[in-house]
């Protein structure tokens, strides 16, 4: 095969995969998400102070609890959503394990809304919050972003919905409300000169808007009916499905990245000094980006590998030749924009080893590479054998970084991942993909 036809295929696969529009709509969502940041910082900063900004942050940060509190559940949404795509799955057994996971994600929501409000009102916030949490009106924002964060978890499912239907790029679209949402509010709180606690609760609005907007969409387009509360408790489905066995190894796989990546900060504060910790978060502001544009382009694939099975093994390395290629371009992206950053943003005062950096622009090509094989494994036991992994890598890297940081500091954050994740991860991955899909062609054949 020559190169021209290569490319050619490899073109024709990303417009087949609708990996440019997902990738540019993620893009412009994390431009615009920078922009409104930048507007929070220069706002609460000159306005209220350093501390109100930090306050900002903090709450802001609580969003990040969404994935964990859906309990993996999104797992077993994509898949029901696709198997109906293909006819493998009742438009009856969808409404059932649609309800059922919306239930069950409205009474874990409830749950959340009443920590928050118990919290409130016996001061927990405040303690829990340390030297911020005496900041005027933190206890109620944080209330309100729980509070919300429970309001959006049924509402959570709209964007499982989307994927499953292989229409990422409207999840992605949607949450262009959220930035929208914050300099609309900043503005008008700036304009009515209201309390700093009005500017805390701004990111869990963003958020709800984007659910609200996100599960609209989903249920319009799925356009099935909604089943009752009863047949939701009593009726069986009609097929032998799990919703735990999905549910619970990705649950394990979204914890398990959050750790090993989150670990890095925890360790290098530990461990390392505060260059340390300087160098490496200016590196994680831009690989955080170019890592959530691959995955989130990704995520294109879940439901077209499911797909007929997805019995070729020749697209499924072609997916990797172009997720690898996408990979190597955000890699470039890094090694030019890290220096650029270092030396007009920080005035040359966080200087980023080149061991760091080469270890970041590897462990965006790795993590590139490994996106189809992740996206393929999307049954019960595939998730179990990526949950196995994932819990692996997190495991060893933490304990090599552990031992090494002392002596090599933030500089061997990224390169120890991306080696531990090729070898316990990648190559696995790829190894048992292959074999499966090999013995579905045989077995087609």
């Amino acid at each position: 095969m020559t190169k021209t036809r290569f490319y050619r295929k490899l073109k024709s696969r990303a417009k087949e995969i609708d990996l440019g529009s997902t990738a540019s709509y993620k893009g412009i969502s994390l431009a615009f998400g920078l922009i409104a940041n930048l507007g929070a910082v220069a706002v609460l900063s000159n306005k209220f102070g350093v501390h109100e900004y930090a306050a900002y942050s903090l709450i802001a940060s609580l969003i990040y609890l969404l994935p964990f509190a859906d309990l993996g559940l999104g797992a077993s949404v994509v898949n029901a959503v696709s198997d109906q795509r293909e006819r493998t799955m009742s438009q009856r057994d969808l409404s059932l394990v649609l309800g059922r996971v919306r239930l069950l994600l409205s009474f874990v929501g409830f749950v959340l809304i009443i920590i928050a409000v118990l919290l409130t009102i016996s001061g927990g916030w405040a303690i829990a919050f340390g030297s911020l949490g005496a900041n005027d009106g933190i206890s109620t924002a944080a209330m309100v972003t729980v509070a919300s964060i429970g309001l959006a978890l049924p509402l959570g499912l709209g964007s499982r919905i989307l994927q499953g239907l292989g229409l990422v790029r409207e999840t992605v679209r949607a949450s262009l409300f959220a930035p929208i949402a914050t300099v609309t509010l900043f503005l008008t709180f700036l304009m009515i000169n209201a309390p700093a606690a009005f500017y805390l609760c701004v990111p869990a609005v963003g958020y709800f808007i984007v659910a609200v907007v996100t599960y609209v969409r989903a249920i319009k387009l799925l356009d099935i009916d909604r089943a009752r509360i009863p047949d939701i408790l009593l009726e069986k489905l009609s097929e032998k499905r799990s919703i735990a066995k999905s549910a619970v190894p990705f649950f394990i796989i979204s914890i398990g990245l959050a750790f090993g990546l989150q670990s890095h900060r925890l360790l290098l504060a530990q461990l390392g000094t505060p260059t340390d910790v300087a160098t490496y978060s200016l590196v994680a502001q831009f690989t955080g980006p170019i890592l959530a544009i691959l995955t989130v382009a990704a995520q294109n694939l879940w439901s077209r590998y499911r797909k007929s099975g997805m019995t070729d093994q020749s697209s499924y390395l072609r997916d990797i030749s172009l997720f690898s290629l996408l990979g190597i371009f955000g890699s470039v992206i890094l090694l030019v924009a890290i220096p650029m950053a270092s030396k007009f943003l920080t005035a040359g005062n966080v200087l980023v080893p080149d061991l760091l950096l080469f270890g970041a622009s590897m462990y965006i090509v790795i993590v590139a590479i490994h996106q189809p094989g992740a996206m393929l494994l999307n049954d019960h036991s595939g998730l179990r054998f990526q949950a196995l992994l994932v819990v692996s890598v997190s495991s060893i890297s933490f304990y090599l970084l552990f031992i090494y940081i002392p002596s090599f500091g933030a500089s061997f954050t990224y390169l120890c991942s991306a080696i531990v994740m090729i070898f316990v991860q990648v190559i696995p991955t790829v190894l048992i993909s292959l074999k499966r899909l090999r013995n579905a062609e045989q077995a087609f054949r």
